[in-house]
């Protein structure tokens, strides 16, 4: 054979395995078709239309029931989050309050520290600058003594 005629050979093949498989699964829709028929037929209750209408509406009722309950459920789902969110953002805030107040306290520490040594460089320019003795003793506010010589 040549490789054409292969092809159409292999193609032909599987066309008819589709085909087979195809009424294979006909023939067992129709057979499951034709129980179902049976079943509904042996377990069929025929009512009037004023008991139809009312377990129709009883079904209706439950379905939406059974709607609401999930949007409820969804929405306490959503709630919870919300509430886990917002005490996350209430612990981050808490922490930077904390971070804020140390980083101002030790801003407060190196500005006293800042006076301080600017205090100390003022009096030793006043030591030697403004007396005519040679030896100065200055008590400084934060408790330091300063003794200069000339």
């Amino acid at each position: 054979m040549v490789g054409s005629e292969m092809m159409m050979t292999t193609g032909e093949n599987e066309k008819g395995e589709r085909w087979s498989g195809a009424m294979t699964n006909l023939t067992e829709m129709s057979s499951n078709l034709e129980s179902l028929q049976k079943l509904l037929l042996t377990k069929a209750v025929f009512v009037d239309d004023d008991t139809f209408s009312k377990a129709s509406l009883t079904a209706d009722q439950a379905r939406s029931i059974k709607l609401l309950q999930q949007r409820v459920e969804t929405l306490e789902r959503e709630v919870d989050a919300a509430i886990t969110a917002a005490a996350r953002a209430r612990s981050e805030k808490r922490q930077a309050e904390a971070a804020q107040k140390a980083a101002e306290s030790r801003a407060q520490q190196l500005t006293a520290e800042l006076e301080n040594t600017t205090s100390i460089v003022i009096f030793i320019i006043l030591c030697f600058y403004s007396s005519q003795s040679s030896h100065f003793i200055f008590q400084l506010k934060f408790g330091m003594v300063l003794v200069c010589d000339r």
